[in-house]
């Protein structure tokens, strides 16, 4: 049997239910296992700015951000970033304009969007056609009528296009940088193994994290295209603290 020591989650509709607001039972049980020494970790294509108010009550001992570009610890040191550059930025910024409907910039602590309508996730508008962001990038998110466009446009900068979300927007970054390469790097950094994790998840983005864990659980509210590729689906949805009540019943906490 293997020894279950990182306990791993996607955050929106996996953790977080559609209030967005962590109940105190699923607090109480993550909290009771950081007691017992497991290691809680979340694994998000967000920022951390965008998730601060659940960093301050879960208190993750790491954190894979941006869809695996940024892993950080439970002080918020650096345990790797894998950035593209600025002047790439720069280019592919001047490309988008022209072939995608909205993109917007990921840094490490700001959100750049081309759209002046967009505030989600605390984005600035950036006039692109006057300006030159000069600033690296985690990554770089984009709508596109065409697939194979933004395909194109990824791989002339050496980058590559992930769909997600119902193939309304996707994402550029670096290749081979994924929320599942972010599980892999934090065991490389911790000189540890994947079998030894818990991985939830609720979508295709996470259908290869979930897959490669010791024990992975994909969320009763997933998508049923997504279900049949899953190895475990949970009872339970986001909405019915899932991810708690799979981990309480596991360990056998008397919370």
């Amino acid at each position: 049997m293997n020894e279950i020591k990182y306990i791993i989650f996607d955050m929106d509709d996996t953790l977080l239910p559609k209030d967005r607001i962590i109940k105190k039972y699923t607090l109480d049980v993550l909290h009771e296992l950081q007691k017992l020494g497991h290691k809680i970790v979340i694994n998000t294509a967000r920022s951390k700015s965008f998730n601060q108010e659940y960093f301050d009550e879960i208190k993750p001992d790491y954190a894979i951000l941006n869809g695996g570009s940024l892993i950080i610890d439970k002080n918020e040191k650096i345990l790797f970033k894998e950035v593209i550059a600025k002047e790439v930025v720069n280019d592919i910024s001047k490309d988008l304009l022209e072939i995608a409907n909205t993109f917007s910039i990921y840094t490490e602590d700001e959100l750049f969007s081309s759209d002046p309508n967009y505030h989600s996730q605390g984005a600035k508008y950036f006039d692109f056609f006057k300006n030159k962001l000069n600033k690296e990038a985690l990554k770089i998110v984009a709508s596109f009528n065409d697939e194979k466009v933004a395909s194109k446009i990824a791989k002339k900068y050496g980058l590559e296009y992930v769909v997600y979300l119902n193939g309304r927007f996707g994402r550029i970054n670096l290749k081979n940088t994924s929320k599942e390469s972010g599980n892999r790097k934090l065991m490389e950094i911790l000189g540890d193994e994947l079998k030894n994790t818990i991985v939830f998840g609720d979508d295709v983005g996470d259908l290869n994290m979930i897959n490669e864990a010791g024990i992975g659980v994909l969320m009763k509210n997933a998508r049923d295209e997504i279900k049949v590729k899953a190895k475990n689906v949970s009872k339970y949805t986001n909405d019915e603290e899932g991810v708690a009540r799979f981990l309480s019943n596991y360990f056998n906490l008397k919370i």
